[in-house]
């Protein structure tokens, strides 16, 4: 059959598989190269332009929901009938016998994907009696994959069960009545999705895909075809180069440890430490250490077979970006991060190969600890596409490192610590990363903390405020979380029908207020006449929130996108600017649309993608490198609800400076993501957590005798900013210390001198649940 001239346009612009520019396994802006038809081996075409009926050939399932018919030149898969039973079918069955295939179309759905309604492409069929596929794989677009813009990489056993292999997004939602462009590449044990152009999947199957039918399936929805070409894949598709690092981990009891990053000084420098190694990186990719010598290329290093580390390169000049997007059209090497001290190289990294993590460094600058320097710190980065920033030692303190962190940032401290107590002060700042020349001597350090102790407090989100006792969305609400100590306020907003943000999570207020209807049909003097159904408060706009919190130095709002209304983020623009609050607000939305929209008009301020369902291969590696794509592609935090194998993927995602914000919306599940030490939780309840003690200080430095017991009165802060003063006698000795001995639960040191310690305190939580913190070092001078 004759393919019209459109359709051999269509198939001509569709990426060469198999060549370099499709290497990356999550790539999320495919890099694509125009494909002749001569490079194509096409076994078999069907355009529907001319088509009346089913294509001769072509097999409908005894077992269909739905029917299936040509109409006005599209094939239509009409799914409504049965949303939990597919209506499928088969192309001729002579393509059963190719094993290495593309399969290329032309697509649209009738309605927008939801968890019940998708379409998919099946392949490597095996048959039931009846024409019924009973096993296969297939590539879906729905909602619950990834929320509306959801690919799906799944596969159906023999036995009927369903198993979801992989799951990215779209960069857009995926529109009704909208066409689209899909291929498939099966090649050996390597499979390859694309949607227009862009690589959603790619990954190796256990084992060989055998030789099977090839079909289209829909469920809920009606699945729209023009044209559909089936060729041989003439190139073999290699082995997945450079997979997701197995990161090796230094074995200690700190909670979510800061990754430590070793900064290579000469060849016999140790890295056993390590968990990512530092080089500068020239224009002919060649690595450097920090005394300029070559100590191989980057090509070399990606090509170890058992690395262990993920590479930090410093990049200086633009030529280097362009020698990277090449290697990149051979190699996947979206798991290693440049660093650099320019701003405009970063935003230009990240434009030409948008995979590859970026940090702003900050650590060489002479910056003021306060907030306006702090601010202009996040707002640079942001604007760079950094999610990470490298602050100087200058600024290794809890307070500035807890307000970068409050704004959805990883911080990474530079630093040249020599000494036990130096290193001891820059872990307790609570950083996210340590880049330094003393890997071993940070990791002996870490290794002396006690079990569950925590580092860095993590953060905590009053969900709405604290709706277990307010109503929620309120300016009560929001109060009260602050009162208990929330470290931030989440809202969420929607647009009025006269273009004002007002504070609602539902699209109506049938829920949460004594009225009903939907609040972007109501104008704002009628929204203010609502009241909340519980307690009768009012329903606050968006700048009563900034009016309240203004001058408020701790509180940060992270705004909800609900709204699918494209003047929403023009809007809450306006209004973050005229009322002067860029330091105080983050966003966050599941709607990829609006994510994209705040990336692009509010780029100077930190944003965090929400989801629903995370990838769901059976490999973490795979998962998280996946993420790791999710959160490139918005430059955002990544902000899940709770999942089993989540403290798995916080400790995989730290080393790729991932900041991790999951939902957790009951007491046990909160628990075990304190005790992990996520970067922040988010709770209906805060007053659960607001008497969590959170910090302890200690005088600079103590005078004992010897042989008498340390003893030091310190002062404790709770979650909800109370303190209190206790006596601790729980410490860590450093290294180089006196000689001493813990003697019943008291240190007691028998000779004179100078010792560094910590001061412990442990947190009992419930019976079963504790936690532990440390005081920065405190000097003890023994006479």
């Amino acid at each position: 059959m004759k393919l019209s001239a459109l359709s051999l346009t269509l198939f001509s612009v569709l990426p060469i598989v198999g060549h370099a520019e499709i290497s990356t396994k999550i790539t999320t802006k495919a890099q694509t190269q125009n494909i002749s038809t001569s490079q194509l081996n096409v076994l078999y075409q069907q355009d529907f332009t001319q088509q009346k009926t089913i294509p001769q050939g072509w097999r409908i399932p005894g077992n269909n929901a739905g029917n299936v018919y040509v109409e006005n030149g599209v094939l239509n898969l009409d799914g409504r009938a049965n949303a939990m039973q597919t209506t499928s079918i088969l192309l001729p069955q002579n393509l059963e016998k190719q094993q290495n295939y593309r399969i290329d179309l032309e697509f649209s759905l009738d309605q927008p994907v939801n968890q019940s309604r998708w379409g998919s492409v099946i392949y490597d069929v095996t048959e039931a009696q009846g024409v019924i596929p009973s096993r296969y794989y297939q590539f879906t677009l729905r909602a619950d994959a990834t929320k509306p813009n959801g690919t799906e990489f799944g596969r159906r056993k023999a036995n009927g069960q369903w198993e979801v292999l992989e799951t990215k997004a779209f960069s857009e939602n995926i529109k009704p009545h909208q066409w689209y462009k899909a291929s498939i590449v099966v090649s050996g044990q390597r499979v390859q999705h694309y949607l227009n152009q862009q690589l959603m999947q790619d990954v190796e199957l256990e084992q060989l895909a055998t030789k099977g039918g090839i079909g289209l399936s829909a469920a809920g929805v009606i699945l729209k075809v023009k044209n559909i070409q089936v060729s041989e894949q003439l190139v073999a598709l290699p082995n997945l180069q450079n997979k997701v690092t197995q990161v090796q981990e230094i074995q200690t009891n700190v909670a979510l440890a800061p990754t430590i990053i070793q900064k290579i000084e000469n060849s016999s420098s140790s890295f056993s430490s390590a968990n990512q190694l530092y080089y500068q990186l020239d224009a002919q990719l060649n690595l450097f250490n920090q005394n300029g010598q070559n100590v191989g290329s980057l090509q070399q290093y990606l090509a170890q077979p058992q690395r262990n580390t993920i590479a930090v390169l410093e990049i200086k000049e633009p030529k280097t970006l362009e020698a990277l997007k090449i290697l990149a059209n051979t190699q996947d090497i979206s798991d290693i991060t440049l660093l650099s001290k320019s701003d405009a190289l970063l935003k230009t990294a990240h434009q030409i190969i948008p995979t590859v993590r970026t940090a702003l460094d900050f650590s060489a600058e002479k910056l003021k600890d306060n907030r306006q320097s702090l601010a202009e710190i996040i707002r640079r980065s942001n604007q760079a596409y950094a999610r990470i920033v490298v602050l100087p030692q200058t600024l290794a303190n809890k307070d500035s490192i807890r307000f970068i962190q409050q704004h959805l940032m990883t911080v990474w401290l530079g630093t040249s610590a020599t000494q036990p107590q130096q290193v001891a002060q820059i872990l307790t700042a609570g950083a996210n990363g340590i880049i330094t020349t003393q890997s071993s001597l940070f990791s002996r350090i870490l290794k002396q903390f006690p079990k569950n102790t925590l580092l860095r407090k993590p953060l905590i989100i009053g969900h709405r405020g604290v709706p277990s006792l307010e109503d929620e969305n309120t300016l009560e609400s929001a109060k009260h979380a602050v009162a208990l100590g929330a470290d931030i306020v989440e809202n969420d907003i929607y647009l009025t029908k006269d273009q004002q943000l007002v504070v609602m999570h539902d699209l109506t207020v049938d829920r949460t207020t004594t009225a009903t209807g939907k609040i972007e049909e109501m104008t704002l003097a009628q929204v203010q006449q609502l009241k909340s159904k519980n307690k009768g408060y009012k329903i606050p706009t968006l700048v009563e929130y900034f009016a309240t919190f203004k001058n408020n130095p701790n509180f940060v709002l992270m705004i909800e996108m609900k709204s699918a209304n494209p003047q929403l983020v023009p809007k809450m623009q306006d209004e973050i600017k005229k009322y002067q609050v860029e330091n105080q607000v983050v966003t966050t939305s599941f709607n990829v649309d609006q994510v994209a929209h705040a990336q692009t008009l509010l780029s100077n301020i930190p944003r965090g993608l929400l989801v629903g369902t995370m990838p769901k291969n059976h490999n973490s590696l795979v998962n998280a490198k996946q993420i790791n794509a999710d959160v490139q592609t918005y430059n955002s935090s990544y902000n899940p609800a709770y999942r089993a194998d989540l403290i798995e993927l916080l400790e995989i995602t730290k080393h790729r400076g991932i900041s991790f914000w999951p939902w957790a919306l009951n007491d046990e599940t909160f628990k075990k993501l304190y005790l992990a030490g996520s970067y922040g939780i988010t709770t209906n309840s805060a007053q659960l957590y607001s008497a969590y003690v959170v910090d302890v200080q200690v005088p600079e430095t103590v005078k004992i005798q010897v042989n008498q017991p340390v003893q030091v009165t310190a002062q404790l802060t709770q979650q909800d900013r109370t303190q209190f003063k206790q006596v601790i006698t729980d410490f860590m000795v450093l290294s180089g210390a006196p000689q001493h001995e813990f003697k019943n639960g008291q240190l007691i040191f028998s000779e004179k001198g100078t010792a560094y310690v910590l001061a412990g305190y442990k947190y009992q939580i419930d019976s079963q649940n504790f936690y532990q913190i440390f005081s920065a070092p405190m000097k003890i001078v023994v006479k």
